[in-house]
């Protein structure tokens, strides 16, 4: 529970991220993407990618405080890289391959979950 800016600061703040929003669009889009995906390494890269994104979250979560800084880079890091990877490639792979029906359904469904975070 460290002051805003401190190393503690900004883990109760990535965490508090994570259990607010993060968490849920992950699970959204396992649920209501991953099945659009057309490529199966596609789909076990997201599935994958959100693992060790957890895994790090949860490495986080217990850390002492002389981790912090390196999981927190780490974190940013992989997360930066895979929302850069979904908007460059998965999306777009997806879009191209799946009924209009199906995107709109799915793209409502994810934006129901950001709203209630």
């Amino acid at each position: 529970s460290g002051r805003e800016g401190t190393p503690s600061g900004a883990r109760a703040n990535v965490l508090a991220a994570w259990e607010s929003t993060i968490a849920a669009h992950f699970a959204a889009e396992e649920r209501w993407i991953l099945p659009l995906v057309p490529r199966r390494e596609d789909a076990e890269r997201l599935r994958a990618e959100h693992e060790d994104l957890r895994g790090i979250v949860e490495r986080l979560s217990s850390a002492n405080p002389e981790a912090e800084p390196e999981l927190l880079r780490r974190l940013a890091h992989a997360l930066e890289e895979h929302i850069r990877w979904e908007e460059r490639h998965l999306f777009p792979a997806v879009e191209a391959g799946a009924l209009p029906d199906e995107l709109r359904k799915a793209g409502e469904q994810l934006a129901g979950t950001d709203r209630r975070s």
